[in-house]
């Protein structure tokens, strides 16, 4: 009975053993049939993202071009300046450039009629900044209304059937430089030349500056406070606004104003908090006798425009004559003379002699 349960049980044990290596015969036929799988997927994806690569570039010669005029608004400060440069391409016409150029409204610079009305220096913003320039247009050459011709048709269907040049400028645009409107335009208008006015706005606190004195010397020279481009004037020219970007222009600025104006309040109350310290009334280091309150000094501490000012500030200098001044030789005879120093003050003496002073008698060995 013991040799037959024995060979029963290497028998199950065999039939195990078969069984296991069919199961792991048949995972790794399902594990390679997985593979190839993946590596087909693979192939298809990496082929596809060639075709994607070897897609043809846009032709531009498929559609019509049509002469627009932008406006434009931007805050500078973080930027070079507006007009491209050489040695950066942080500047805001790189960026409206990147944005044309990564929409396919316009081929390259050189051949997009560009320009523009001014330029602003590094930091300076604009509210009404105005460029012009040859845009692609959605409309047949049948249907285009170039410039401000043909409105027979009317403003609304004209600006329906259209590119909404703003929405899509916008999408790709630094959050800091927005398109706030556009219009189409005659062929020969140009944002440069074509302007009848341009406006400019210094932004300042008042704090203890002599606002009039300063309106008077701004006709003649710049300052170094905040800038804007305030304004472009234009002759029959109609600014065509897309509700829906102007609705989202003026919420990003509202949410850029709130975030200022809840630091500014912080900074506010700082200050406020500072007028209730008492300090010392007089301004000698020694004189703690008397407090006073911060707040209540006469006159009050208004330094808020000083930031705006770049450069040092002007030292006051004394004249020449009230100047302290360096010891002279004679000064110095008599000063070895009194300390029994008779060979320094010979030597002292010679030299005074050789630059073309005095002669003195030179001193005794018991001087």
């Amino acid at each position: 009975m013991a040799d037959g349960s024995g060979a029963t049980d290497r028998e199950q044990l065999l039939k195990r053993v078969q069984d296991l290596e069919e199961e792991v015969k048949r995972l790794q036929e399902k594990l390679f049939e997985g593979k190839e799988s993946t590596v087909a997927k693979d192939t298809v994806s990496a082929s596809r993202k060639h075709r994607k690569q070897q897609q043809r570039p846009f032709d531009f010669s498929a559609y019509s071009r049509r002469h627009v005029a932008l406006k434009i608004a931007y805050l500078g400060w973080g930027y070079q300046g507006f007009a491209s440069q050489e040695n950066t391409s942080n500047t805001i016409e790189e960026k409206l450039f990147e944005a044309l150029k990564k929409t396919c409204l316009v081929d390259d610079r050189q051949t997009s009629n560009y320009h523009r009305c001014g330029r602003t220096d590094k930091g300076v913003s604009a509210f009404g900044q105005v460029i012009s320039l040859d845009l692609r247009s959605n409309l047949s050459e049948e249907k285009k209304l170039n410039g401000c011709k043909g409105n027979s048709e009317g403003k609304n269907s004209k600006s329906e059937e259209e590119l909404c040049y703003t929405h899509i400028l916008n999408r790709v645009l630094p959050p800091d430089i927005r398109v706030l409107a556009w219009s189409p335009v005659e062929p020969d208008f140009s944002a440069r030349f074509s302007c009848l006015r341009r406006t400019y706005r210094y932004f300042f606190p008042c704090a203890d500056l002599d606002v009039a004195l300063m309106h008077a010397a701004a006709q003649s020279m710049a300052v170094e406070f905040p800038l804007v481009l305030y304004d472009c004037e234009f002759e029959n020219i109609q600014w065509i606004y897309d509700r829906e970007v102007q609705e989202f222009n003026v919420t990003h600025l509202q949410q850029l104003w709130a975030s200022h104006a809840v630091k500014t309040q912080v900074l506010h109350n700082m200050l406020q908090g500072l007028d209730a310290a008492p300090v010392a009334a007089g301004k000698g280091p020694g004189d703690v006798t008397a407090t006073v309150l911060w707040g209540d000094l006469k006159p009050p501490v208004q330094n808020q425009a000083s930031s705006f000012m770049e450069g040092v500030k002007a030292r006051t200098y004394k004249p020449l004559l009230e100047r302290p001044k360096c010891e002279g030789l004679e000064s110095r005879i008599q000063h070895c003379l009194r300390r029994g120093r008779s060979q320094a003050a010979e030597w002292a003496a010679k030299r005074l002699c050789t630059a073309g002073g005095p002669e003195l008698a030179s001193p005794t060995s018991d001087s």
